[in-house]
């Protein structure tokens, strides 16, 4: 309450009807958003919680694709649903996949489920509702402890922080880019150790899917941005991560080996943090020379050993197929991941026209004159 940021709403499900068969068909269909999303209204909350005693079947499914729809995403959005049951689904639905569906949805939902009164074998169906979604389970054997745990996860669900990576093309739109990936073992606090959340999840933990080592030996242990984006729930604090460019972006001397650039974040309690990471570009301006001209330009990227190069040919050593910047002009730029960099024109001179930036979104224009 006070929180002018935080919407809460109230729904219950299996209220209509009752235990019996001929109650099952009515009570399995029921579910309904008592209070409506909206700024806390703790009288309409207090009333509702208490209005009610659990009855009927319970439409676990049903329940959570409707709360589902309740809520919406967006940057810097933070949805849950604490769910609180008295059994398992016995309405012939899959909540476990409705969870699983609900995470991976635009809303990006976290279930927190707390079983009341419920049986271990009941608790172990439950608790795959909270684990395909991120969330938590707790088994409350009363209202004592009810009331606790409710408290308890309101209060995490409030001061939750998240660590949103975004990740955008040469032009500032989002990318899906495969040769994008996040190295997923590489996230560690101030301290150097795993990214972890309030529940001891690492991101590794958080994340659905792994990229076996290709025949290049890129991408073990990364993965693509799905949707040009990733989300994980981090402690507040200091992290940094690493995001793996393939030789699909830019020119990485003729071989087939990837760049890695690690990125910083800082964390604040109850907030989503986006990074932006991403491709920039290099556009060559001839000046209408002919190609041959470029074809003696070498780019180098300045790195913590120094300056390597990346395109292009040393003086004196003629193009080679596949490794230059031949081909590249304002039109067709070369795409490069974010770093310092300085270009020389072996035509004019061994010394390089200047150093320069290339940051995620931004083109870069750097014009040579040749002889």
């Amino acid at each position: 309450e006070g929180n002018a940021a935080l919407q809460v709403g109230f729904r219950v499900f299996g209220h209509r009807g009752d235990n019996s068969q001929a109650g099952k068909t009515v009570s399995c269909q029921s579910t309904e958003l008592l209070v409506p999303m909206q700024a806390v209204d703790k009288a309409a909350l207090q009333q509702q919680a208490g209005a009610w005693q659990p009855t009927g079947w319970t439409p676990i499914s049903l329940a959570l694709q409707r709360a589902g729809e309740d809520l919406v995403g967006g940057e810097g959005v933070k949805n849950n649903i604490i769910m609180v049951t008295d059994g398992e689904e016995t309405c012939a639905g899959d909540p476990c996949a409705v969870a699983a569906a609900l995470r991976e949805s635009d809303a990006e939902v976290r279930i927190d489920v707390v079983g009341f009164g419920t049986t271990p074998e009941q608790d172990t169906l439950l608790r795959c509702i909270a684990d395909n979604s991120g969330g938590s389970y707790t088994s409350a054997a009363n209202g004592e402890a009810l009331a606790t745990t409710l408290q308890e996860l309101t209060s995490a669900s409030i001061a939750r922080s998240y660590l949103r990576i975004v990740s955008i093309d040469a032009s500032g739109q989002p990318t899906e880019v495969n040769e994008i990936k996040l190295d997923i073992q590489s996230f560690v606090d101030a301290q150097g150790q795993p990214a972890k959340n309030g529940q001891g999840l690492t991101v590794a933990d958080q994340t659905s899917s792994t990229i076996s080592q290709g025949a290049a030996g890129v991408d073990e242990q990364a993965q693509p941005l799905a949707d040009g984006q990733a989300r994980f729930e981090l402690l507040p604090g200091s992290y940094s991560f690493s995001v793996n460019y393939g030789p699909g972006v830019g020119f990485v001397g003729g071989s087939n080996a990837s760049r890695s650039t690690t990125y910083t974040a800082v964390i604040a309690e109850g907030q989503e943090t986006v990074a932006t990471i991403g491709i920039g570009a290099l556009a060559i301006d001839r000046q209408g020379l002919e190609q041959r001209y470029v074809c003696r330009v070498q780019l180098e990227q300045q790195t913590e050993s120094g300056w390597v190069s990346v395109a292009g040919s040393q003086e004196g050593i003629g193009c080679i197929a596949g490794n230059s910047l031949v081909t590249n002009d304002a039109a067709k730029p070369a795409q490069l991941p974010p770093g310092r960099y300085r270009l020389t024109d072996h035509n004019k001179s061994s010394t390089p026209i200047g150093e320069f930036d290339i940051l995620a979104g931004k083109t870069v224009s750097v014009r040579v004159s040749g002889q």
